[in-house]
């Protein structure tokens, strides 16, 4: 894996036009982007036809081209994964792994890996919807898996965060939280990516995310300001945006709003998730928006990469292949560069909790819609029951 070696080079060359923060995100992406995918062994490769049906997508109400999609998207986290178990659990001894599926849903990723490494690793599927997580129970008591524990909560409430929903307090990490090895995720939502970062810094896990919605970091209130977070990219925090790119348009809408003040790198965190298909293409993959979105899939994902590397962790950015598994189709990965001691009681205490407390602030807003979504619902079954029942009336 890639080291932080070379991240703070001053001096970028610039090519014919290009602004200087463009060649500072461009060299940034290059320096950790791999420019040549690793192949696997078939020791890594899922055998679908030997896996208890629960554990298909098809287990988890994905039908159809869904399935497909996801059997691919799974293969392919699988491949950088599970590489990462053998080598954890060699170094770890003989006790098993702790590792968390990050945004599990009902189990795709986690389950998978738990069926997989049965004596390597215990899973634990964190996830925040109730409904998911007795899927995924559901799952793994049909599958007969021994090593899966479900957390139904949110990521902040796991790490037993501190002060996160107290103005102008400092949020941190406390006593409850509970110790792991490896966390994974695939697409991981916006600032819960930055979060989950956080929380592996705090415990020096090591990390396998694909993220998704790149675009939510740059509309954080509390995480947009401090966006590039690395030092390495911090000289593009303060540039000034290029005129042409404020018309910039996703569809009809500009990528920022009239009042809103545009930087350069939330442009770019807003264009990663511009990956849609245009002018009739048989796949998305082959378009232009694809070509341009994945490159500022690459910068976002170089910044958080270049940001772990200064906090003492080797990483690269990599991708899901094939490509088409997915529009979102990156892959962080990452491993702190003193876990060939196998400790799992390593902490570090004096990790910054910015995304952390992004993160539950995020979830706390989504609770309360949820609950007023609720409220509306029983309102409107109450007001159509009344109407049915003054119809009752008046037919009587």
């Amino acid at each position: 894996m890639h080291t932080n070696q070379n991240l703070h080079a001053t001096g970028e060359k610039c090519k014919d036009g290009e602004p200087g923060f463009v060649a500072c995100m461009r060299q940034r992406h290059e320096h950790v982007t791999l420019s040549k995918e690793k192949k696997c062994g078939d020791e890594f490769l899922i055998d679908w036809e030997s896996m208890p049906p629960s554990l298909h997508p098809s287990g988890g109400e994905l039908e159809g081209s869904r399935e497909v999609n996801k059997k691919q998207q799974v293969q392919a986290l699988m491949n950088a994964i599970l590489p990462m178990v053998d080598a954890i659990f060699e170094a770890n001894g003989v006790d098993p792994i702790h590792i968390v599926d990050i945004g599990a849903g009902s189990g795709h990723v986690g389950l998978v890996v738990a069926w997989m490494r049965p004596s390597s690793c215990r899973v634990t599927l964190l996830e925040r919807k109730e409904y998911a997580c007795r899927q995924g129970k559901r799952r793994a008591l049909e599958a007969g898996l021994a090593n899966v524990e479900i957390a139904n909560t949110s990521l902040h409430t796991f790490c037993d965060l501190r002060n996160c929903n107290e103005e102008g307090s400092t949020s941190a990490i406390g006593p409850s939280a509970i110790p792991f090895q490896l966390a994974i995720s695939l697409h991981s939502c916006g600032v819960l990516t930055d979060a989950a970062l956080e929380m592996c810094l705090h415990h020096q896990a090591a990390f396998c995310f694909s993220p998704c919605c790149y675009g939510q970091t740059a509309s954080n209130d509390a995480l947009r300001p401090h966006m590039p977070r690395s030092i390495a990219l911090r000289s593009v925090r303060n540039a000034e945006m290029p005129e042409e790119w404020k018309t910039m348009k996703k569809g009809k809408k500009k990528l920022f709003k009239g009042s809103e003040k545009a930087k350069p790198f939330n442009l770019v965190a807003r264009s990663a998730d511009c990956t849609s298909a245009v002018d009739g293409d048989d796949s998305f993959v082959h378009t232009r928006n694809f070509a341009i979105a994945k490159r500022c899939m690459q910068i976002v994902d170089a910044d958080r990469i270049c940001w772990m590397a200064e906090h003492g962790y080797s990483g690269e950015v990599s991708s899901l292949l094939p490509l088409k598994v997915s529009p979102k189709n990156n892959l962080i990965i990452g491993i702190p560069r003193d876990m060939h001691s196998g400790s799992c009681d390593i902490v570090n205490s004096d990790v910054p909790s910015l995304a952390l407390s992004a993160s539950a602030l995020e979830n706390r807003n989504a609770e309360e819609g949820e609950k007023e979504l609720e409220r509306f619902r029983i309102r409107g079954a109450q007001e159509k029951w009344k109407q049915q029942f003054q119809a009752s009336l008046k037919e009587t």
